[in-house]
């Protein structure tokens, strides 16, 4: 049974115009009577429609039936939205949005004139992060789509939409590409696996889009990330041509693609990620260039933290001997960080990957692209412990959190994850930290080879 439902999310620019795409969804502004607005506000509100499979209506569990009735059918309305909004926004030069986690917070309502003199007369509340006002349920509630008053939104002509002054606008308007009908029309014909791969390209671009003021680097990778999964459904059938020697070590016998130095046979994630780029960006050799670029700095982020230490308030003047003294110490401070952004994270899959991201910028060379979660479980379980159980339970355990990551990144898929085991492996990364700090203080550890040699050393 399908169950129409209205919601209020948020987007950066105001919304002017009203937008519809057949019978899945339709946006336009709020005609709300007491709808709250600010004009300092940088959330601009609007209004959502779309409808639900109350077959799709999730299982809660044991200890929420009472209030399932209630909560499942808002969790299906919940995602529907999600997934809409990132679409829009990948689709767009917007943010459409909507407040998934509800915050208490200290704070001082802005005068409507401004930020001024009266401010030093208050005092901060304890408040509540929440979008609310009277007659709000009423005003939501609906049993078919309406049809709003509003204008049409603008379209631009595609791709100028993209390069002429692409950039959120409080003063501005939402407008759109002329082609983004037939965006959502090849989106809704996809099949669900296809499709669910699209809503997880979205998502990573969305983040990469919501946490770049904070956390540039990840920001970066999140942005990769969402390209490497569609590089997942492009190649595919590809496979098919690339033999292997080796399946474990992933050796490569033949492939269609070759070296361009040594003419030997390749096929590893830069050489799917530059092939992409060039089949639907530029296949430019000024094009190719940027797109190596940006993999080796993907990869000095992964598996060398180098740009995680720009986000932090580490002084770059550090060169030379001095530097490399420093090295294994601004490591440790940079994966402190990223943990502390990781754990912060409300999505536990996005968690895991970040926890695979920081465990990689540790334990792993530059130039070791082999065998990497091998390496990985082998020199973490190590570092920490003495005993052949012990360092097989971290193994175990990582390999767990690797599949999650795997999943995630190259299928596109969200896994169920063991809460428990995620908890442990928190405990796990809070002693490799006071571990890291002990090599680097107490054993005089300097950089990250020297770590890794010792560590080679240790038997299994």
């Amino acid at each position: 049974m399908k169950t129409y439902f209205r919601n209020i999310i948020f987007s950066k620019t105001p919304l002017v115009g009203k937008y519809k795409f057949r019978k899945e969804f339709r946006i336009f502004p709020a005609p709300f009577t007491g709808l709250p607005q600010s004009e300092h506000t940088l959330h601009f509100p609007l209004v959502i429609e779309s409808w639900v499979n109350d077959e799709e209506n999730p299982e809660l569990p044991a200890e929420l039936n009472t209030i399932e009735n209630l909560l499942s059918p808002l969790t299906n309305q919940t995602n529907k939205v999600s997934r809409i909004s990132n679409l829009l926004s990948a689709l767009s030069n917007h943010r459409f949005f909507q407040y998934k986690e509800i915050e208490d917070n200290w704070g001082i309502p802005i005068p409507a004139e401004g930020i001024n003199e009266e401010l030093n007369t208050q005092s901060s509340a304890w408040t509540l992060g929440l979008y609310y006002y009277p007659n709000m349920a009423q005003d939501l509630r609906i049993e078919h789509f309406t049809v709003s008053n509003a204008p049409d939104i603008t379209f631009i002509e595609h791709p100028n939409y993209f390069l002429d002054d692409p950039v959120e606008n409080k003063d501005g308007e939402i407008t759109f590409s002329e082609r983004i009908d037939s965006a959502l029309k090849g989106y809704y014909s996809l099949d669900k696996y296809t499709k669910t791969c699209v809503d997880s390209a979205a998502y990573l671009i969305c983040n990469g889009t919501d946490i770049r003021p904070a956390m540039k680097s990840l920001s970066f990778l999140s942005l990769i990330s969402s390209i490497e999964t569609l590089m997942t459904l492009e190649f595919k059938s590809k496979m098919k041509e690339i033999s292997f020697i080796c399946h474990d070590c992933r050796t490569i016998e033949s492939s269609p693609y070759k070296c361009p130095k040594c003419d030997r046979p390749i096929w590893g994630i830069a050489v799917k990620f530059r092939e992409f780029l060039k089949k639907y960006v530029s296949a430019t050799d000024a094009s190719e260039r940027k797109y190596k670029k940006i993999y080796k700095l993907r990869s000095k982020i992964i598996h060398n933290g180098a740009l995680l230490l720009g986000d932090s308030q580490i002084d770059w003047d550090i060169n030379g001997e001095t530097g490399e003294q420093w090295q294994l110490h601004l490591e440790t401070l940079q994966s402190i960080q990223l943990f502390g952004s990781a754990i912060s994270n409300w999505d536990l899959h996005l968690r895991c990957v970040n926890f695979i991201t920081i465990l990689e910028s540790i334990f792993l060379k530059d130039e070791e692209d082999t065998k990497m979660e091998q390496k990985v479980k082998a020199r973490l379980s190590k570092s920490l412990s003495n005993q052949h159980t012990e360092k097989e339970r971290i193994k175990s355990l990582f390999s767990n959190i690797y599949q999650v990551r795997h999943k995630m990144i190259h299928k596109a898929l969200r896994i169920k994850i063991d809460y428990k085991e995620l908890s442990e492996a928190q405990k796990i990364m809070i002693n490799l930290f006071l571990k890291l700090i002990q090599y680097n203080i107490v054993s005089g550890f300097t950089d990250k080879a020297r770590l890794i040699e010792k560590l080679n050393e240790i038997k299994s």
